[in-house]
């Protein structure tokens, strides 16, 4: 997939997340592409590591800044509260009308995504994108064993979260085998 692809990808991501209810901050979109690349098999081509929050990549950081240097993507300051938001601009139409093949092949993937995390906050993404992480270095842990995994890396999350979240994962990756 080239960069303008990944892009096409990305905006559309920010607006159905935005659809529904997202913050659609950085790390928001931080997640859902995570999950649009290792649970909806999407190759976007991200590499993601643990991170502060959960999963991260740099790569999508650096892509992040160029889309708002080529003003495809907005940056807002929230205004009730600390932080920004992500928004494609009028100019993201364009680059998704170049791209119609792209969106058609994608659009389930990305709407899956959108329809399962878009409407979480941060840290609940977080918590189901680490659980998430664990869970496909070995789809054998139980629950109870995933939690301990994530709180070892994430100790603001409770071993009960955690494995609440492992749960949460599973049933929604079963949802997406169907």
């Amino acid at each position: 997939m080239n960069r303008l692809q990944r892009a096409t990808l990305i905006v559309e991501m920010l607006d159905k997340m935005i659809k529904k209810g997202s913050w659609a901050g950085e790390t928001h979109l931080q997640k859902c592409v995570f999950f649009l690349q290792r649970m909806r098999n999407v190759p976007i081509g991200y590499e993601f590591q643990l991170y502060k929050y959960g999963p991260f990549s740099f790569d999508l950081r650096d892509d992040l800044l160029q889309l708002q240097a080529e003003s495809m993507v907005d940056l807002s300051p929230r205004s009730s509260s600390y932080g920004s938001s992500l928004a494609p601009s009028n100019t993201s139409l364009l680059l998704r009308k170049h791209f119609p093949r792209t969106l058609k092949r994608y659009q389930d993937e990305v709407s899956f995504v959108a329809d399962h995390f878009g409407s979480l906050n941060a840290r609940d993404l977080g918590r189901l994108a680490t659980a998430y992480y664990f869970y496909l270095k070995d789809g054998n842990s139980s629950d109870e064993e995933i939690g301990e995994l994530v709180n070892s890396v994430k100790s603001y999350i409770t071993v009960s979260e955690g494995a609440d979240a492992a749960r949460q994962i599973r049933s929604i990756a079963s949802v997406d085998k169907r």
